[in-house]
C-alpha cells in the first residue's frame, strides 16, 4: 500500500479508483460492443496466421511485414481460445486501460503530490471519452495508450528514484511501445529528454533506453521480409497544405512550386521548403499543431463537443496553469518536465506528418494532460488559501 494512502469505506484511494475505472471500461465495451475499423483486416489476418502457424517465431519473422508486431501478437493471444469472438480483445483492452488512471493516481502521490491533485489526473482518466472509445476498436490505440501512460509514469519514478529496476521497466516498455505503433519514437525521445535535462543523470535508464532502441532496430534490419514502415513524406505534408487527414475544409494554400514535385529527393525538397519558403512551412506546421491540440473538431457531433469541451479544454486550461512557471522550476520537478516533454514530442512529431481527424493521436498524451492538471488545480486551492 502506498506509503501514507487514505481509503474510501476501508477500500484504499487507489483501489477504489481501479473498481471505478473497471466498471466504467468494461460497462462501455458491453454495451457499445465492437466498433468498425477499417484497419482491423491488417491485424486480425496476421493474428489468426500466426495462431494457425501454432506460434511460430520461424514464421512470424518469415512472412508478418506490418508494423504492429506486438499488437498482432496481442491479438492472437487473446483470440486463440476464441477465434471469432472479437469481444474478447475488447475487453482485455478495456481491462488493461484501467490502469492508466491508477497509475497516474499513484505516481502523483509517490512523488509528494496532494491527494486532491491524484484525485483530479486518475478522475479526468476515468472520465475521459477519448481515452474509453479506442478499447472499442481493433486498432493498437488502445494498447499504445496503455503503454504511453505506463512509461511516462515509470519514467518519472526511475528519474525520481534513480532504482535500476525502474530504469529496465522504461526500457522494455519503451521496446514494446515501438513495436505497437512507430510513433513509439515520440515516447522514446520524450524519455531521452527527460534523461538528458534531470539531475543527477540516470545512466540505468539511459542504457536501458538505448538497448530497447538496439532491439527494435535489429528487428527491423535483420526480419528476413522488409518491413512496411508507415509513408511520413514530411516534404508531401510540408508543401500540400493539406493540415488535417481527409479534412480538406481545414487545407490551407500548399506551396505550388513544389507541390507533386516528383524529380527532387526528400532531401532536396524539405530543403528548399524549409530555405525558401520558411514562412508558407511555418505556418503548415503551426496550424498543424494548433489543429493537434484543438478539443473539437467541426465534423463533431454535438454531444462530442461537449465532452470534449469538459474533458479536454478545462483540462488543458488547468494544464497551462500547471506550468506556467519559470523554467528552472518547470526541470527541478519530474511532475512537470516528463509530462510536457510527452507533449513537445508529439507535437512536433505531428507537426511534421500529420494530424488524425478524430482526436486518435492527441490520445496517448492525455495522461500527461491529466497528470498535470491535477496540479493545476492544486496550484489553483493552494492560490485561493493563501494570504493576499
Amino acid at each position: 500500500m502506498l506509503k501514507g494512502a487514505r481509503s474510501i469505506g476501508g477500500v484504499p484511494d487507489w483501489g477504489f479508483l481501479l473498481l471505478v475505472t473497471l466498471v466504467v471500461r468494461v460497462g462501455s465495451a458491453l454495451f457499445m460492443g465492437v466498433q468498425p475499423a477499417i484497419d482491423t483486416p491488417r491485424y486480425l489476418g496476421p493474428a489468426q496466421d500466426w495462431i494457425d502457424a501454432r506460434f511460430s517465431f520461424a514464421w512470424f519473422l518469415s512472412n508478418y511485414r506490418g508494423r504492429s508486431p506486438a499488437y498482432v501478437g496481442f491479438l492472437s493471444l487473446t483470440l486463440v481460445t476464441f477465434p471469432h469472438a472479437l469481444m474478447v480483445p475488447i475487453l482485455v483492452q478495456a481491462i488493461l486501460s484501467t490502469g492508466v488512471p491508477v497509475l497516474l493516481y499513484i505516481i502523483v502521490r509517490r512523488a509528494g503530490g496532494s491527494r486532491c491533485a491524484a484525485w483530479m489526473a486518475g478522475g479526468l482518466g476515468v472520465a475521459s471519452y477519448e481515452l474509453t472509445r479506442w478499447n472499442l476498436y481493433i486498432l493498437t490505440d488502445s494498447l499504445f495508450i496503455t503503454l504511453s501512460a505506463l512509461l511516462m509514469t515509470a519514467t518519472i519514478w526511475s528519474l525520481r528514484s534513480g532504482r535500476a529496476s525502474w530504469g529496465w521497466v522504461v526500457g522494455l516498455t519503451a521496446v514494446l511501445a515501438l513495436f505497437v505503433r512507430p510513433a513509439g519514437w515520440a515516447l522514446v525521445i520524450a524519455v531521452l529528454l527527460a534523461v538528458v535535462l534531470w539531475r543527477p543523470f540516470r545512466r540505468v535508464t539511459a542504457l536501458a533506453l538505448l538497448s530497447a532502441v538496439v532491439v527494435y532496430l535489429s528487428y527491423l534490419f535483420l526480419t528476413p521480409v522488409p518491413v512496411r514502415l508507415p509513408p511520413l513524406r514530411p516534404c508531401y505534408y510540408l508543401t500540400s497544405g493539406r493540415v488535417l487527414w481527409n479534412e480538406d475544409s481545414y487545407r490551407i494554400a500548399p506551396i505550388a512550386e513544389l507541390e507533386g514535385r516528383t524529380n527532387l529527393t526528400l532531401g532536396e525538397c524539405v530543403r528548399r521548403a524549409l530555405t525558401e519558403f520558411p514562412g508558407r512551412s511555418a505556418e503548415i506546421a503551426l496550424r498543424k499543431a494548433a489543429l493537434y491540440w484543438a478539443p473539437v473538431y467541426g465534423h463533431y457531433s454535438v454531444r462530442h463537443r461537449v465532452s470534449n469541451l469538459l474533458l479536454l479544454g478545462g483540462p488543458m486550461l488547468l494544464a497551462l496553469l500547471a506550468l506556467s512557471r519559470r523554467p528552472s522550476e518547470l526541470r527541478v520537478n519530474t511532475l512537470t518536465l516528463v509530462p510536457l516533454l510527452w507533449g513537445i514530442s508529439f507535437t512536433v512529431l505531428h507537426a511534421a506528418t500529420m494530424v488524425e481527424r478524430d482526436h486518435r493521436a492527441l490520445a496517448p498524451v492525455l495522461p500527461a494532460v491529466y497528470l498535470l492538471a491535477g496540479q493545476g488545480v492544486e496550484r489553483l486551492w493552494r492560490s485561493s488559501r493563501s494570504p493576499h
